[in-house]
């Protein structure tokens, strides 16, 4: 019994250094270069226009994107300017690396006709 009580000790330590890490390390991943590249490469496929941001940050629970300043369209004369976008990531698809948002909140939104 005291051989399962460690291993099962062991098993969340391990659990928790590997969230611990996460927490750390996916930060400095949403800041660099390449990660904006691909974001932008991919709100530019589904949206058809450019989309630029300030900042960017990421929550872990739950999931979750935010960014500040989101500008759809030209930088020049943009279709839409949201001072912040909230986008909540759902869960259950990631396991498959499938990345699908649960709701989108935005705050301060201008629209451009």
């Amino acid at each position: 019994m005291r051989a399962l009580g460690r291993i099962a000790l062991v098993l969340v330590a391990v659990v928790l250094l590997a969230l611990g890490a996460a927490a750390w390390l996916l930060p400095r991943w949403l800041e660099g270069e390449a990660f904006r590249e691909l974001l932008v490469g991919a709100a530019r496929d589904a949206t058809g226009r450019d989309v630029a941001w300030d900042d960017l940050s990421l929550a872990l629970f739950p999931p979750r994107l935010v960014a500040t300043q989101l500008r759809v369209g030209e930088a020049a004369a943009p279709l839409v300017v949201a001072e912040r976008a909230d986008l909540r990531i759902a869960v259950a698809p990631l396991l498959a690396r499938v990345v699908l948002f649960d709701s989108l909140a935005l705050e301060g939104v201008t629209w451009r006709v």
